[in-house]
């Protein structure tokens, strides 16, 4: 079975992990600038050592990216990228595991990511939060269901949430109870 998403180049990747924090973080030091008596080579200092701290945190970011996933047999396939050359990568599912990541986005938000784990490497799948949670979640049933185990509670709990997400749910609404159960399981 194949699970996909649109193909997003390096270069834009990369534009969306740097740029908006890139000019906020100078709208941040920029007005501390003019609040206090700081000089014109300090805060471009910051700027710049900061600009190249939050380049290369993105470069890390959006250097390795998969676009889709395939279940064939007792094998998983990656497709993706590395920066933009394209990348497989084939796994045993036998010796391979899936768990479901959370990652707080501020104000409460809160998205999630899959990550195969094969040895020592890991491999995440929805790090850019352009994947439908829908899909992520067909990829994890079948991913458990082809390896033969069962869901447990923990990973029941985050996929509760992913589906009420996949529904279009915010996370606020979610917490705050303004939704009933998902009845998938």
């Amino acid at each position: 079975m194949i699970f996909k998403v649109e193909h997003v180049n390096y270069q834009s990747r990369l534009r969306v992990a740097f740029l908006l924090r890139f000019i906020l973080l100078t709208v941040i030091v920029i007005s501390i600038h003019f609040q206090s008596s700081s000089t014109v080579e300090l805060t471009v200092s910051i700027i710049v050592f900061s600009g190249v701290g939050l380049a290369l945190a993105a470069h890390l970011k959006a250097r390795k990216y998969f676009y889709q996933v395939e279940l064939i047999g007792k094998t998983l396939i990656l497709k993706g990228d590395l920066n933009n050359t394209p990348l497989t990568i084939e796994l045993p599912i036998d010796s391979t595991e899936i768990r479901i990541i959370s990652k707080g986005n501020g104000h409460g938000n809160v998205d999630y990511f899959i990550r195969f784990k094969h040895g020592k490497k890991t491999y995440d799948v929805n790090r850019l939060f352009n994947w439908n949670y829908s899909t992520l979640l067909d990829l994890f049933h079948r991913f458990k269901e082809d390896k033969g185990e069962k869901i447990i509670w923990d990973e029941k709990y985050l996929l509760d949430f992913m589906e009420m997400k996949s529904k279009g749910m915010t996370t606020r609404q979610i917490v705050f109870g303004k939704s009933k159960k998902p009845t998938r399981y």
